[in-house]
């Protein structure tokens, strides 16, 4: 699905500049093939030996120069205005660091019935405010903690656009799982 991931970030609708770092973390396959027949100003294509997802999207973070940051795998798609959409929130919320959105899971087959929303009703009852341009609704309190609680995660790295301030320190883990320095969550007694 490579070259539908490419083709659905260079299709996107907005005016805004954009960036594109295709990291190939060391495939196997006809991948390189692929990204050499592509031809776009937009495009920086990395070859790396093989490190992993983690390991792939710390190489784009340290390549990336725009404001604002969002990652898509190779297998995944972006709807047409997704980053519209999700750059209109950011910018009218100058404080929020990140904004997610809703996708469907579908393989070589189709598409699933059901959008990733739908699997976690409880969204329906987080305490939220609309945005100020009216596109979305932002979680009030903290939404990391409020997410964080449900039985799993409903928000997935592909579906959120960062605003670069965020996350300019964030380094993907490359084995293992990183914990603050005593231990404990950052939510309370979650």
């Amino acid at each position: 699905f490579i070259l539908e991931a490419i083709q659905s970030e260079l299709a996107q609708t907005t005016t805004a500049d954009l960036q594109i770092v295709v990291v190939d973390d060391g495939s196997t396959d006809e991948t390189p093939d692929v990204l050499a027949r592509l031809r776009d100003p937009r495009l920086e294509l990395v070859r790396t030996p093989n490190k992993g997802i983690s390991g792939a999207r710390n190489e784009g973070l340290a390549r990336a120069k725009g404001d604002f940051i969002a990652f898509l795998d190779g297998d995944d798609r972006w709807v047409p205005h997704k980053l519209e959409y999700q750059l209109a929130v950011m910018r009218s919320e100058p404080d929020m660091a990140a904004v997610f959105a809703n996708f469907v899971r579908f393989d070589e087959r189709g598409v699933y019935p059901l959008d990733q929303f739908s699997f976690f009703p409880e969204l329906a009852v987080v305490p939220t405010r609309a945005t100020i341009d009216g596109r979305g609704q932002r979680i009030l309190g903290d939404p990391f903690c409020t997410l964080v609680s449900f039985a799993e995660f409903p928000v997935w790295v592909q579906t959120i656009l960062f605003r670069r301030q965020a996350v300019k320190d964030l380094l993907f883990p490359l084995s293992g799982l990183v914990l603050n320095s005593n231990g404990n969550g950052v939510c309370g007694d979650i």
